[in-house]
This record gives structure tokens, C-alpha cells and sequence, in this order.
């Protein structure tokens, strides 16, 4: 069998550490795989649980650190010769660059990166863009794969020059449609409510992300202030989900109504809860979250980043809203809408669910990779 390791930068769990733990379950039984991560998060939790291999590396931190990022370099070149593996298949921009290179050293045969939104697409200046593309045309170039979950990347990926040995691939996100990530089918949305003191007649906005600049939570939580001042505030709520360096500013910011859950396992399962899922991030890729909540058969409210809007435009049109990044105006916008039309945006998103779940399923995404591994 061969072996097969994923290196990701953080084990909290994000976008790039679920790609990870469903690629990891659903091609346990074709590959010896191990996967390399920071220390403390719940994927080593999860990778434990499923008794895939898993290796904490002390010093693979988000931080730039040219001392950790050379320890960690040296730790995987080591790894990489020592266990002998046929394949590197490394996320997140940190470790992608300190895995492809350790990779090359190490001589491993295939070495693939995914991309799950170029960090160059950040808020950032102008001499830091340019030189983060530089950095990951570089990585490109010493890979033997790229793969990319929006189409939006794929794009930025040729115009830029950001090319490896083969052609990149387009695999888009997947999830099981059928079957939640929880396993407690006792859930109810009026049990999830009071376990988070709302009203059965709340009307609840829930955004489920860890708190970085990325995600914009600032615009999301003036946006519900000024919903709140124009409706009938008492029974308009915003949950937020997810832990993160910013969560005390944002708490700072908020005004009443607002309520952080902090981390939740399995936030899924608080959809159950929600009137409509929002997301009001700046830089995206392609986000999980997204397909969970259509899984949930939600409304949505989105901001127009990586493949969100694509993807849901092959749904019905009347189940989500799109607006521009960065505007506190065009969410409050948004969200009035679905408040005037929450009746008819849940029945559409019934149907939306009809209409893309089997594009984006699980299966899918799995037997995409193969392709790429075996190519």
C-alpha cells in the first residue's frame, strides 16, 4: 500500500483540516496515510477517532518565524526520506510552501498542493500581494499537482502563471448530503434554540467561522446592529459560532442580540436553529459551510468570494442573496430581504438542495483526488 502523508498548517478545524479528515476516512482503505499538522486542534481529536496517523509538529505554526518555519522544514525532509512516501499532498500556504520544499529535498515522487484560496487575495498592500505571488508561483513550480476548489482560483491560477508539472485540477468541496457529520439524530430545532436561550418566534441570523480579519465579522455584526435599529429588534438574533484571535474585538463591537457560542463540535447541528446561515467574508475558497447548510435545506446570505456565488447559482435563485465583500450596507440589505421573505426563501432552499447535492458530494470529491494521485 502506499503511503500517503497531508500536511496542513493548524489542526483547529477549518475548510482545509475537514478536505483533510474526508479525503483521510474516505482513502484509508487505498493508501497508508498520516497526517502532519500544528499542535492542540480538533483534527488530531478527529484523525485519533477514525484511527488515521497522526503527527503533531510542535513548531508549524500560522506565524511567520523563520526559526520554527526552518525547524519544521527540517522535521519534514526527515520525515518525508525516513517513511518513504509516494505521495505529499499538502493545504493551507504555510506548510504548502515548507511541505513542497521539504518534498523536493526528501525526493518524493508526487507532491500536490490544494489551494483553498491564494493568500495573496487577502486584505493586504500592493508590495505584499506581489510578493506572496511570487512565493506561490515558486511552490507551484517545484510541484508535480495543483488542485483548486473554486473555479475563481483556478482562474487567478492561470492568469497569474501559477502552474505545476500537470494541469491543475478543479475539485470542488464534498459532503456526504445524506448523512450529517453528527450523529445525534435526536436533534431538533426548537431543542438547539433553548439550548442557546432563543425564542421559538426568534428570528436567527447564525455564522459559523473562526474569527480572523478573513472572515469579516466587523461588517457582519454593524450590519445586524443597523438591522436591529430598523425592525423589530427584540426578536431578531445573530449567533456566532467559532473561536479566534479576534473573538474579544468583535465581542467588543457587538451590540445586544448578538451571541458567541464559542467552539462547538459538530456546529452543523446548530443550523437546526438558524432562519438563514450567513457569511460575510472577505477571502473565501470554496467553504464547507456553505454545503452544510444547503445539506440543512437554509437560506443563505453570502458574501461574493471564491466559489460561493457559482455554486449556488445552481440552485434556486430565491434560497440565498450575494453581496459585495466588505460592506456592512449591502449585508443589512441582505438580511432585510430574507427577513420580508423568509417563507418563500426556505421553501427554495428545499429546492436547492434538489438541485446541487449531487454535484457536490462526497463521492465526487473522492474519486476527483484518485485521479490526481494516480495520474
Amino acid at each position: 500500500m502506499k503511503k500517503l502523508a497531508y500536511v496542513v498548517t493548524q489542526s483547529e478545524m477549518g475548510g482545509a483540516q475537514k478536505n483533510i479528515l474526508l479525503l483521510s476516512k474516505g482513502l484509508s482503505d487505498k493508501f497508508d496515510i498520516t497526517v502532519y499538522c500544528g499542535p492542540g486542534g480538533l483534527l488530531l481529536e478527529e484523525l485519533r477517532k477514525a484511527k488515521i496517523s497522526a503527527i503533531e509538529v510542535p513548531f508549524l505554526k500560522r506565524e511567520v518565524s523563520l526559526l520554527d518555519d526552518l525547524k519544521t522544514y527540517c522535521f519534514l525532509v526527515r520525515e518525508f526520506r525516513e517513511k518513504g512516501y509516494s505521495i505529499v499532498h499538502s493545504h493551507s500556504s504555510k506548510a504548502g510552501l515548507l511541505a513542497r520544499l521539504a518534498a523536493r529535498k526528501a525526493r518524493v515522487p508526487k507532491s500536490i498542493y490544494t489551494a483553498h484560496g491564494f493568500v495573496f487575495n487577502e486584505p493586504m498592500g500592493s508590495i505584499s500581494k506581489a510578493f506572496y505571488r511570487m512565493i506561490e508561483k515558486y511552490a507551484a513550480s517545484i510541484s508535480t499537482d495543483l488542485i483548486v476548489v473554486s473555479r475563481r482560483d483556478l482562474e487567478t491560477a492561470e492568469s497569474l502563471g501559477i502552474q505545476s508539472g500537470n494541469q491543475a485540477a478543479f475539485i470542488p468541496n464534498g459532503i456526504d448530503f445524506l448523512t450529517p457529520d453528527y450523529r445525534d439524530y435526536g436533534v431538533t430545532a426548537s431543542g438547539v434554540r433553548q439550548q442557546l436561550g432563543l425564542k421559538d418566534d426568534d428570528f436567527v441570523f447564525g455564522c459559523i467561522a473562526n474569527f480572523y480579519e478573513t472572515k469579516g465579522h466587523r461588517y457582519l455584526v454593524r450590519a445586524f446592529e443597523m438591522l436591529r435599529n430598523r425592525s423589530d429588534s427584540e426578536k431578531l438574533k445573530l449567533v456566532l459560532v467559532g473561536q479566534g484571535s479576534l473573538k474579544d474585538e468583535i465581542r467588543s463591537l457587538s451590540g445586544d442580540g448578538v451571541i458567541f457560542t464559542g467552539y462547538v463540535e459538530n456546529a452543523e447541528k446548530l443550523m437546526k436553529a438558524f432562519d438563514c446561515l450567513i457569511l460575510s467574508s472577505v477571502k473565501e475558497g470554496f467553504p464547507f459551510v456553505v454545503l452544510e447548510a444547503v445539506r440543512q435545506r437554509l437560506p443563505i446570505v453570502a458574501t461574493d468570494v471564491g466559489d460561493i456565488n457559482r455554486v449556488l447559482s445552481e440552485g434556486d435563485f430565491e434560497s440565498f442573496r450575494i453581496v459585495d465583500p466588505g460592506s456592512s450596507e449591502a449585508l443589512n440589505e441582505a438580511m432585510e430581504w430574507m427577513l420580508e421573505n423568509a417563507e418563500s426563501a426556505r421553501i427554495a432552499a428545499n429546492r436547492t438542495y434538489e438541485m446541487i447535492s449531487e454535484r457536490y458530494s462526497l463521492q465526487r470529491m473522492l474519486d476527483e483526488t484518485l485521479k490526481v494521485y494516480e495520474r
